[in-house]
């Protein structure tokens, strides 16, 4: 699945969300040289949003950002976004923005949870989403800050299979619409 693609066909979700994470690490490293940066993928391959979530799990990240570029139906919108999770979405376009990011070849494999384990992580799941609120706004602010002409839409909620069975904070963040020729044309450069 390459995710979505530009206006002009000329570059699709997956390179270029690849090319901005990667920039990001370097970024990361530079300003806080002692941090670790993994990233889920390092070349041009297809991850499972659930073997995503397992590798930031199996590495006890401290945090887990999820960069997605966004669409839409009209291919009129632009912005950035920054969602937690939630089963209820903050609203309809929320909802479709989950519903396209949660491409039913990438769901979380089938299972039943252990009644234990899901109890534990239930009590973790309120320190995280404090944190990950948190973060969430940062993102936002200083995206805002960055790109102070761009629509900043905001801290929103919505159920993203990327990030259930985070044991981290971990939010999802839009870096804008990828389908809109302005939006589109930023990204790209």
């Amino acid at each position: 699945n390459e995710g979505c693609a530009g206006h002009d066909g000329r570059v699709v979700e997956k390179e270029l969300t690849l090319t901005l994470a990667e920039a990001l690490a370097d970024a990361v490293i530079t300003r806080i040289p002692h941090a670790t940066v993994l990233l889920t993928r390092t070349r041009d391959e297809t991850l499972h949003l659930s073997d995503r979530v397992a590798f930031a799990n199996a590495s006890r990240a401290d945090l887990f950002l999820s960069l997605h570029c966004n669409a839409s139906r009209n291919h009129d919108q632009v912005g950035f976004e920054t969602y937690l999770l939630d089963a209820q979405a903050s609203h309809e376009e929320a909802a479709l923005t989950a519903q396209r990011e949660n491409d039913a070849a990438f769901a979380r494999p089938a299972g039943e949870a252990d009644e234990v384990a899901t109890m534990l992580r239930e009590l973790g799941l309120t320190q995280n989403r404090r944190h990950a609120a948190h973060f969430a706004a940062a993102i936002q602010r200083e995206q805002a800050a960055r790109f102070p002409d761009r629509r900043d839409r905001g801290v929103m909620q919505a159920k993203f299979d990327v990030l259930m069975g985070a044991r981290m904070p971990a939010v999802l963040h839009e870096v804008g619409f990828l389908d809109h020729p302005d939006d589109g044309a930023l990204l790209r450069s």
